[in-house]
């Protein structure tokens, strides 16, 4: 049967055509409307997809590219043994994109700050800082790692970084070991979609040089993520108007149960729970904000700081994450807090 050369040409131009288009539009959308890149480096571990072990990640934006570290277990800062060396404190801080330290290069996230601070001040024990920072992760999952993890580490201090990192953390369900996925696998054939896409071998390429490929991928994970959202469990119209002031009391209260069972297990230990927070971050929800007040007050072993966070501290209008000054402010202001406790 003999070949259509004519037919072929016309499937030839039309792939020319659209390998063009895709160029034009990912030359256009780089120039006009950038996306995030980042490697896709991560492994189910704890319940969530973390960074992979000792790996380089990549993470591009408008207005920063860095390449993240990772130590063996898949957190940013060096390996550390769980046996902790004699004369020495242990601070683990807790957190999501924060205190992973998104955007910022290695050596200035505030971990790595505040260790170097400690250990140049002369006190009475050579400090190490594990930063068990994950982003895109709740309280309910900072308080699973501390149990899971941080406690082996037999921290002095635990440093938690209180934010609302989206409705999650504010979902009265999630108390329990859960997966918390950065990118949601979904069910159905969007899940088998999801998983294929992830394996396929040019994934990895795609996320980090491709605008195009970034758009789709966002608004991908954001279909598909629903975990906390109101209105899966209560419809639309329930997600506009809001919870009633029963349920929001009830949510707030759910929001301290899990940062109080952190401070009280590690009050328990004898170390001490330092409850880290930008300053009218939580004015919108009066009773988590009067009850850090409070504890901060009562509890000795518990303390509550506060870094007013102005915006020349943040990467950008649109990216709201600590910069490298951000990153600053927050080391000193633990510094000067923890410092006195360890004179000599």
């Amino acid at each position: 049967m003999p070949v259509d050369r004519s037919a072929l040409k016309a499937l030839g131009a039309l792939a020319a055509a659209g390998v063009l288009a895709l160029a034009g539009a990912e030359a256009v959308l780089g120039a006009f409307y950038p996306q995030e890149r980042m490697s896709s480096a991560y492994v189910d571990r704890w319940g969530t997809r973390l960074y992979i072990g000792h790996a380089n990640i990549r993470h591009r934006r408008y207005h920063f590219d860095v390449t993240y570290h990772t130590n063996a277990l898949g957190f940013r800062g060096p390996d550390r043994p769980f046996e902790k060396p004699a004369g020495t404190a242990r601070i683990v801080v807790l957190g999501a994109s924060f205190v992973f330290g998104s955007g910022v290069a290695n050596g200035l996230t505030y971990g790595e700050l505040l260790e170097a601070k400690l250990n140049a001040a002369n006190l009475a024990k050579r400090f190490e800082v594990v930063n068990l920072g994950a982003p895109g992760t709740p309280l309910a999952f900072h308080e699973l790692l501390y149990r899971d993890l941080g406690r082996k580490y037999s921290p002095d201090v635990v440093v938690v970084h209180a934010q609302l990192n989206g409705v999650t953390d504010l979902n009265a369900h999630q108390f329990a070991r859960q997966d918390y996925p950065m990118e949601s696998g979904g069910t159905g054939w969007a899940g088998v979609a999801r998983t294929v896409l992830r394996n396929f071998p040019g994934y990895a390429f795609l996320c980090e040089n491709s605008h195009l490929w970034a758009l789709k991928r966002k608004s991908m994970v954001g279909r598909g993520v629903t975990g906390g959202n109101p209105a899966a469990a209560t419809g639309p119209a329930a997600a506009k108007e809001g919870p009633s002031p029963e349920e929001f009391a009830a949510r707030q209260r759910g929001y301290l149960e899990r940062l109080d069972a952190i401070a009280s297990d590690v009050c328990a230990s004898g170390g001490t729970t330092v409850v880290l927070r930008a300053k009218d971050h939580f004015a919108p929800f009066p009773l988590i904000d009067s009850t850090l007040d409070a504890w901060d007050r009562a509890r000795p072993c518990v303390r509550s700081l506060e870094v007013s966070v102005t915006p020349d501290l943040i990467i950008a209008a649109g990216d709201p994450h600590w910069n490298e000054k951000g990153q600053e402010a927050a080391a000193s202001a633990l510094a000067g807090l923890l410092a006195p406790r360890f004179k000599r």
